[in-house]
């Protein structure tokens, strides 16, 4: 009788452990060192509503074809030097792929996420949701943070899961695990580093002018700079 209560019990266990991480999800990103100059406080309201934001996956990244025709116009040494893209030619060359999106969005319907928005870049979804429904979506807490030296405040969590079809359609999330100093993450980057991705999702039309942010329609009601900036 008592090995059947330890088994039970052990049964009990697993099975609260898949559903907290089911077998769909997979580990995305995860901090493998504490934050130097952020002290980690208190859990984040769970009705609490954080602006969520999901960057997609850019096309034309990894193949090269997105930097080559940059290099054409930026570099005099090409006969495309200092001509001008579009911002419409810049976002299609970059924008992620249909599918991709379509996929990311259909996962959030199905899980009762609504008010789901596309920055005019095509390049980050945000939606609505408390801190509970985004803690259950992604498989992670998120908790305040606090820098040492400048009181600034933030939101993030220490690692977070996606859906395993979903990965090679998603960079990464906010909040997630960016802070703006001290840490590392999966990819052995410095958090402080991380900030530059933000520059990474804009754009620019010709070699002298500045990148642009994401830009969103009218359902965005909070500035992505709140992130960092958020008071408890």
């Amino acid at each position: 009788m008592h090995f059947s209560t330890l088994g039970l019990a052990a049964s009990f266990a697993a099975t609260v452990l898949s559903l907290s991480t089911p077998s769909s999800h997979v580990l995305h990103e995860k901090r493998y060192a504490e934050p130097k100059k952020w002290v980690k406080l208190e859990p984040v309201a769970a009705d609490a509503r954080p602006p969520m934001r999901i960057g997609l996956t850019q096309s034309n990244i990894e193949n090269g074809v997105g930097a080559q025709l940059l290099e054409e116009i930026s570099h005099p040494a090409f006969p495309r030097y200092g001509q001008h893209l579009s911002g419409e030619e810049i976002v299609e060359l970059f924008a992620p792929a249909v599918h991709a999106v379509d996929s990311v969005k259909a996962w959030l319907l199905s899980s009762g996420i609504s008010g789901i928005s596309q920055s005019s870049n095509k390049q980050w979804l945000q939606f609505d949701a408390s801190t509970a429904e985004a803690e259950k979506l992604f498989r992670t807490k998120y908790h305040h943070y606090e820098h040492l030296h400048t009181g600034a405040k933030t939101v993030a969590c220490e690692e977070y899961h996606l859906p395993a079809h979903l990965t090679q359609h998603v960079d990464y999330i906010t909040p997630g695990l960016k802070l703006l100093a001290g840490g590392k993450v999966s990819s052995d980057v410095p958090s402080s580093a991380r900030k530059a991705e933000l520059e990474k999702r804009g754009f620019r039309t010709n070699a002298h002018t500045k990148f642009s942010g994401p830009v969103f329609g009218p359902q965005i009601t909070a500035p992505l700079a709140s992130l960092n900036n958020s008071a408890t």
